[in-house]
């Protein structure tokens, strides 16, 4: 129950078992984890139409890895814009 992000096996279930209509409860004890995380991983992965799908959870999963993944420096390109946009120039 440590894990910070579900892991691909525990998404397989976690949609499996909402597919046959199991509580979320039931379903954060059979796939170890706590209940908000259950509840986090369904409202933060779900598709437009509010279905669960695993394959779709690892792609929003992996944009937004990538999306922090790279660092972000503060230029003096950047400095300069902000000062502009703020008149302090």
């Amino acid at each position: 129950m440590k894990e910070k992000q579900l892991t691909r096996t525990q998404r397989y279930r976690l949609e499996s078992l909402l597919q046959a209509g199991i509580s979320k409860k039931k379903i954060a004890e059979l796939i170890d984890t706590s209940v908000s995380s259950v509840y986090r991983e369904i409202k933060r992965n779900c598709n437009k139409r509010g279905g669960y799908s695993t394959a779709y959870a690892r792609q929003l999963c992996d944009e937004r890895k990538e999306r922090f993944r790279r660092k972000h420096k503060f230029t003096s390109a950047m400095e300069r814009h902000i000062c502009r946009c703020n008149g302090q120039m």
